[in-house]
C-alpha cells in the first residue's frame, strides 16, 4: 500500500512496529497471452514508532519507514541479424526499489504525509542493433508524494468537550471521513536507453480519493 500512497506509513507508526509482505510465488503477468515467463513479484518491509511519549508536551507524532521491491520479468528474446539468423538470446526485465518514509500526527484529525524515493532499472536489451552502440538499459529515479487526512467526526466532538455522543449506554456511533492524494513519478530526468535525444519523460500520475465509514461500536 505504501507504493500507492506512502502517507499510510505515518498511520502505520501510530499502531504498529513491524510488518512484512510478499507474494508467495511469482505472479503471471498478462496470463491470457499464455507466455509462462512473463511474471512479476513484489515484497515489502515496513516499520514504525509512535513518538508521543518521547516528545516534549507529548506531541502525538509517529514515524514510519519502509522498503519495497518490484520485479517484472519480460521473458526471453531471440537476437537476430539483418539476414534473420539467430546470434544469441537474452532476457529482458524491469525492476524498482522504493525507500519510503512517512509522518503521522493525531490531533483532532489524523494527518499523514509520506514520500517514496525510487530507483528504477529498465533492461530491454544488453546491446543495441547492428547500427547502434550501447545497450537498451535505462536507470532513472523518481519521487512519489502522498497525503491522507482522516476525520473521525464523533471522536472530534468528544475531544471538543461534547460529553454525550452515545446512541445507547456503551454504544457509540462511528462516522469517519478520509481524503487521500498522491503524486507519483515526480522527476525532471528523461528515461534514456541509447540516444539521449530520444529520451522520454516518466509517466506522472495523480490520484485523489474520498471515502466515508459508518457504523457503531462498543464503548470500552
Amino acid at each position: 500500500l505504501t507504493i500507492s500512497n506512502p502517507a499510510q506509513l505515518g498511520f502505520f507508526g501510530q499502531r504498529n512496529h513491524f510488518a512484512a509482505s510478499s507474494y508467495i510465488s511469482k505472479t503471471d503477468w498478462l496470463p491470457t497471452f499464455g507466455v509462462g515467463d512473463l511474471t512479476y513479484n513484489v515484497w515489502a518491509l515496513s516499520g514504525g514508532y509512535n513518538l508521543t511519549d518521547d516528545l516534549p508536551l507529548q506531541i502525538p507524532l509517529s514515524v514510519g519507514v519502509g522498503y519495497s521491491k518490484i520485479d517484472l520479468n519480460l521473458g526471453q528474446f531471440i537476437r537476430t541479424n539483418s539476414n534473420g539468423q539467430e546470434t544469441g538470446r537474452f532476457r529482458a526485465f524491469e525492476k524498482s526499489e522504493q525507500f519510503s518514509v512517512g509522518l503521522g500526527i493525531d490531533y483532532f484529525v489524523e494527518l499523514g504525509v509520506g514520500w517514496n524515493f525510487k530507483k528504477i532499472v529498465s533492461s530491454l536489451s544488453p546491446i543495441g542493433t547492428e547500427m547502434e552502440s550501447g545497450s537498451g538499459r535505462a536507470e532513472p529515479s523518481a519521487t512519489d508524494f502522498g497525503i491522507i487526512v482522516q476525520a473521525p467526526l464523533f471522536d472530534i466532538l468528544k475531544k471538543a468537550g461534547t460529553e454525550n455522543v452515545s446512541i445507547l449506554p456503551n454504544i457509540e456511533p462511528l462516522f469517519n471521513l478520509t481524503f487521500g492524494y498522491a503524486r507519483s513519478n515526480m522527476s525532471d530526468k528523461l528515461v534514456t536507453y541509447i540516444d539521449p535525444a530520444q529520451g522520454d519523460p516518466m509517466p506522472r500520475n495523480a490520484t485523489i480519493g474520498l471515502s466515508a465509514e459508518f457504523g457503531i461500536g462498543a464503548k470500552v
